[in-house]
């Protein structure tokens, strides 16, 4: 199968340049940034912290954005084979212990060690596991 290119004019392509580097670096911030207010909240502990950013950045926000965006949201949900949502629903269960664990190596191991220990397995994961999985090299 081909790839599909768009291509792209040649006046564009600073502007798209100056658009990727922006989100990077607006992506590069919001991370470094995550453990910043677990400082400066001294007298809460660890859990009631990371309770609260889990409690919005996995329930709240996520609904508040698909319901707001999508009103059929429900509707749609039914239409959905139940073996697709047990499997969603299981990664999205194993994606919020992966978040809980990250939290408390926070707290154990520091940021800095914890964000390249998160990103060495993630990528090298995210890379071989689908070629394992679908060994037809299309994803």
């Amino acid at each position: 199968m081909p790839l599909l290119v768009r291509p792209t004019q040649k006046g564009n392509s600073n502007m798209e340049m100056f658009l990727g580097i922006l989100l990077v670096s607006v992506g590069g911030l919001v991370m470094g940034g995550l453990g910043w207010p677990m400082k400066l909240m001294q007298k809460f502990q660890f859990e009631h912290w990371w309770f609260i950013g889990m409690l919005f950045g996995l329930f709240i926000v996520p609904w508040l954005i698909t319901l707001t965006m999508c009103p059929n949201a429900f509707e749609a949900y039914g239409n959905v084979e139940t073996s697709v949502l047990l499997k969603s629903n299981l990664f999205s269960l194993c994606w919020g212990i992966a978040n809980v664990i990250l939290g408390i190596c926070f707290v154990r191991i520091g940021i800095a060690l914890s964000f390249a220990i998160l990103t060495g397995v993630g990528v090298s994961l995210g890379v071989t596991i689908p070629m394992v999985v679908k060994p037809t090299g299309l994803f």
